[in-house]
């Protein structure tokens, strides 16, 4: 019986942690996006911000095509010429709400808000911003919406 208790207060323990983990992996996105905009807005987006928010190479299915390599990504140094197309997906509020959620697979963290409500005629759609961590830090991965 005691073997029992203890194996559920460790997977407790455990499920406890894992979501104090996705708390803090959202709020530091969250830092990301509201550092990313308020630059932008500010005209003081450097390359070098870019560099240490982005990933090297990001998926971006809101970016011009032109842009994108043969992998359909695009180098983080390209996206000061896409940013405008960018900042109309980064609605803070929106994405403070939405919770995060995990793909154990690809190991990127995805927070994302609808931005048109299914119809009958409509599926709708979302944006999604996702994020990996990169020797550590955590980077802005991928932007895009769907359908």
């Amino acid at each position: 019986m005691k073997k029992i208790l203890f194996a559920i207060l460790l997977l407790f323990s455990f499920s406890i942690n894992a979501q104090h983990n996705k708390n803090e992996i959202k709020k530091d996105a969250l830092q990301i996006l509201k550092k990313i905009n308020f630059e932008y807005k500010n005209g003081s987006l450097t390359t070098e911000q870019i560099s240490e928010l982005f990933c090297e190479k990001i998926y971006c299915s809101v970016c011009d095509t032109e842009d994108y390599d043969d992998d359909y990504l695009i180098q983080n140094q390209k996206i000061l010429k896409n940013f405008k197309k960018i900042a109309a997906f980064l609605n803070l509020r929106k994405l403070k709400k939405s919770r995060i959620t995990y793909d154990e697979e690809r190991k990127e963290y995805t927070l994302s808000y609808q931005l048109v409500r299914p119809t009958a005629k409509f599926e709708g759609s979302s944006a999604l911003f996702s994020f990996i961590l990169e020797n550590g830090k955590l980077k802005l991965n991928s932007i895009q919406t769907i359908p």
